[in-house]
């Protein structure tokens, strides 16, 4: 236990009772076995020059201990040490892995430093209930750094992190990216990231395989940049991240569901991004479910969602454009390395957009093929001219929507308008047009089982449109 005073009140007994502000020192304490670390509540410690380390394998924990009345400890930062807490910065041991760090603030001081970055390889790793504030990123996984060390920086035997949840965690005001994180089995839980100041992203995923992100807030992300930025591993990889279009070269098996994305007044903001990094490298995602998010655009929102991937499947989501003039929902696009893509699937998801100007709810480029929009709703009360789906693809097949721009629509089919709540989406009258549900032929894909709340569907034998059954 770790205390600046000598009251040790509610350290567990038979621990090491040690006075400090010292955060580094305290840290060092696992190069002696320690693999339980606690820090009083209310108490501040304070990271200069050397960063703290985690340097054993666990099981083990980085907490607090003290009334829970108190606050949680800070954790500060008095220079730029480049990082405030990191795994295995020693010894570069691929074998690191088993802790829990849970309930510090980490305060960066606006310095541009990384809060918690994995420096080698590691597993079942618990990021819990962390607030962290004015840093350069709260959290980084780097996929390149495993590499440079199994290369020429002379640690070999490292693989790509497996099994790691962060959960609860707040991150604010970092000046580049949130979170960054290339991982195998991850869970990316109730976490609130917004206010990043760079050209950079809220969240930024360069691998995942088989990971579920949901329950979090993404707000107000910098000029140009997105609140979410999904891609694969370059394909033709022989880094930690795959073989040359064998294992692990995609991004895939995850679902992005119960989301809040909330664009800002910053320009040029894609809320979800899913796919290359840029034009020229071939990175790929395939098997994505988008699922029950929210997406609400700012006034410098570009588009909710970007889509450059394979097998997609987006259902039962909530997007609001009034913020932005003339924007569509969701494009659907080969951004220019990666194959072309197929399989997409578009479900019972609800649009809107007050604007006079033009609206085109789905744009689908050349390249892309195979596509079902089915059971949508989707109202552009005002625009001088509106599109449910606009077509460059090949194979589309729209079925069973309801989309109109005539004015007066929002009114009787939206009576919550303008949208304040969740519940401003669910259809007033009319939303039975139409609503007999089939959904065909195997190669339309199966039926949509549930609606935004979980709600069984159908009820009374029709399928509603849009993203709510009643």
């Amino acid at each position: 236990c770790f205390s600046n005073t000598t009251d040790f009140t509610g350290c567990p007994n038979l621990a090491n009772q040690v006075t400090t502000n010292n955060f580094v020192t305290a840290t060092n304490a696992t190069l002696t076995g320690a693999r339980r670390l606690l820090f009083r509540r209310g108490h501040t410690f304070t990271v200069s020059g050397n960063s703290g380390r985690i340097s054993v394998r666990g099981p083990g924990i980085v907490g607090a201990f003290g009334s829970a009345a108190n606050p949680i400890p800070v954790v500060r930062a008095l220079t730029n040490n480049s990082i405030l807490l990191t795994s295995d910065q020693i010894a570069m041991n691929p074998t690191f892995g088993d802790w829990r760090i849970m309930d510090l603030e980490l305060d960066g001081g606006g310095f541009p430093l990384v809060a918690v970055e994995g420096i080698g390889e590691g597993i079942q790793e618990t990021l819990l209930r962390l607030s962290i504030h004015d840093v350069f990123v709260c959290i980084g996984d780097s996929v390149p750094l495993l590499d440079f060390h199994n290369g020429i920086g002379g640690n070999p035997g490292h693989d790509i992190w497996d099994q790691k949840t962060m959960q609860d965690v707040t991150c604010l005001r970092a000046s580049g990216n949130g979170a960054v994180q290339g991982t195998r089995r991850l869970a990316f839980l109730g976490n609130y990231l917004s206010d990043m100041s760079n050209l950079a992203h809220l969240h930024r995923m360069g691998f995942v395989v088989k990971g579920v992100v949901s329950n979090n807030t993404y707000r107000n992300q910098a000029a140009n940049g997105a609140h979410m930025k999904f891609h694969g591993p370059l394909f033709t990889s022989t880094g930690v991240d795959g073989t040359p279009g064998g294992r692990d070269s995609f991004s895939e098996l995850t679902v992005l569901s119960d989301n809040l994305f909330f664009g800002g007044p910053n320009a040029g903001n894609i809320l979800v991004h899913l796919g290359p990094t840029n034009s020229v490298r071939d990175e790929r995602i395939r098997d994505v479910i988008l699922e029950r998010n929210w997406f609400r655009s700012g006034a410098g929102t570009l588009l909710p969602m970007l889509i450059e991937g394979d097998n997609i499947t987006i259902r039962n989501n909530l997007c609001d454009t009034t913020s932005v003039p003339g924007s569509g929902c969701i494009s659907v696009r080969v951004n220019g390395a990666e194959p072309p893509h197929s399989n997409i699937r578009i479900y019972h998801n609800v649009g809107y957009n007050a604007a006079a100007l033009p609206f085109t709810f789905i744009s689908l480029s050349a390249g892309v093929s195979n596509v079902i929009v089915q059971n949508n709703l989707v109202s552009a009360p005002f625009g001088s001219s509106a599109i449910l789906v606009s077509i460059g693809a090949t194979g589309v097949i729209p079925q069973n929507n309801l989309f109109t721009g005539t004015p007066g629509f929002a009114g009787t089919m939206f009576p919550g308008v303008p949208f304040s709540a969740v519940t401003d989406f669910i259809a007033g009258a009319g939303r039975d047009a139409g609503m007999n549900f089939s959904p065909g032929p195997p190669s339309l894909g199966p039926p949509v089982f549930e609606d935004f709340f979980g709600q069984l569907r159908p009820v009374n034998g029709f399928n509603d449109i849009g993203a709510f059954e009643q």
